[in-house]
């Protein structure tokens, strides 16, 4: 029976493999999906992309999506199907970077990872895109909760009700089936106004540059032009550093590579600002950082490669905390509340991608977890 299963999985793998060349898809370990509008300003920025990620290795197919639309709730449905699916299931190890301002899945009925009755509901997830083998459902109703709109879930609008992600033994985690894909999702769109940011330049000019200025400093880190000066960093909340990410990283890094702080700036009892640690390799603040856009547009040069962020409100897709340093830099931010993330192997080689594929692949609620920015980053020892 065990030598049927695998005879009959290695067929309908070579079904699937098929089925793609047929359709003239070429198989490939990176998948960028790109919104179609996306400015031509980007395109020479995200070309240095292609050739830097090809130069370490990777093969790179490039799909063109239309932006998401809220007349159109079903928009990322279409996308699964038609695009991301067919090639996670032709693969064995697929990273996925989404690029622009395409469709986003939504998933929950009572998930609630900051803890404020007005939050409760669906959040954001790639979980989705990930498991095309999953029972995703769109039949619960939480509209009687007092949540703002983007948390409410009705039956048929497109935001699913699991919130229990793959990988565990409840039933719930079972139905979603094997998460078979690495993901992060890149949208600089949540800036607000340019002035703002101190720009002068018009809206679509200005988000243009945000994704130039993204891939210069993608660029700059591959090639070795900046590296993290101090490999962990850890902001505090309660004046104490976070007891599981401390003992993480001395463990991980030793006290040598790793600081706490309690405010952005320099006191008697902290000598040092957090611009003059960074860049860092991975940084968790726990509301210690500012998340408004007049901190960000003040940070000069990279802030973090792996930007992990805890802070009321700030958890959903486009909050300022996870948007702002992307644009003012940092390669990936993350949220990070219920069950943390799981960091095992950060610097052994695993990229962002796979290091959001384990910590989603608990079992656990927390669908809500996403990687915004490039999933194929490696952080690096110096």
């Amino acid at each position: 029976m065990v030598t049927l299963k695998y005879n009959t999985d290695r067929y309908m793998k070579k079904l699937l493999l098929l089925a793609l060349v047929l359709a003239n898809v070429r198989a490939a370990d990176l998948l960028l999906v790109v919104e179609s509008t996306l400015s031509p300003t980007v395109t020479p920025s995200l070309n240095q992309y292609v050739e830097d990620v090809k130069n370490e290795g990777w093969s790179v197919e490039i799909v063109s999506w239309p932006a998401r639309n809220l007349r159109d709730p079903l928009a990322h449905t279409r996308l699964a199907q038609q695009v991301v699916w067919p090639r996670v299931k032709a693969s064995t190890d697929l990273h996925i970077l989404f690029i622009g301002g395409l469709p986003v899945p939504y998933t929950g009925y009572d998930l609630l990872p900051d803890g404020h009755f007005d939050t409760v509901g669906a959040y954001a997830t790639m979980l989705y895109y990930g498991c095309p083998d999953g029972k995703w459902t769109d039949v619960r109703d939480n509209s009687g909760f007092r949540s703002k709109n983007q948390f409410v879930n009705q039956p048929g609008d497109g935001k699913f009700d699991q919130q229990i992600g793959p990988g565990g033994t409840l039933a719930e985690s079972k139905e979603l089936g094997k998460l078979q894909a690495n993901i992060g999702f890149l949208d600089l769109g949540g800036f607000g106004n340019p002035k703002q940011w101190g720009s002068t330049l018009t809206t679509a000019e200005f988000k243009a540059q945000c994704y130039v200025n993204y891939f210069k400093r993608n660029h700059d880190y591959r090639t070795g032009s900046w590296k993290p000066t101090t490999l962990v960093g850890n902001g505090t909340y309660s004046g104490r550093p976070t007891g599981y990410f401390k003992d993480w990283a001395t463990a991980t890094v030793g006290l040598d590579n790793y600081r706490y702080f309690k405010t952005v700036t320099a006191t008697k009892t902290q000598p040092y600002t957090i611009n003059s640690l960074a860049p860092f390799g991975v940084i968790y603040d726990s509301k210690a950082v500012p998340y408004q856009r007049a901190y960000w547009s003040k940070v000069t040069k990279p802030f973090a490669v792996l930007d992990l962020s805890y802070g009321s409100y700030q958890i959903d897709f486009n909050s300022q905390r996870l948007v702002n340093p992307l644009i003012g830099g940092s390669l990936a931010t993350a949220n990070s509340a219920t069950g943390a993330w799981d960091l095992t192997g950060i610097y052994e080689g695993k990229t962002l991608g796979q290091l959001w594929h384990q910590t989603v692949n608990r079992g656990l609620a927390n669908t809500y977890c996403v990687l915004y920015g490039d999933p194929t980053i490696t952080l690096r020892r110096f």
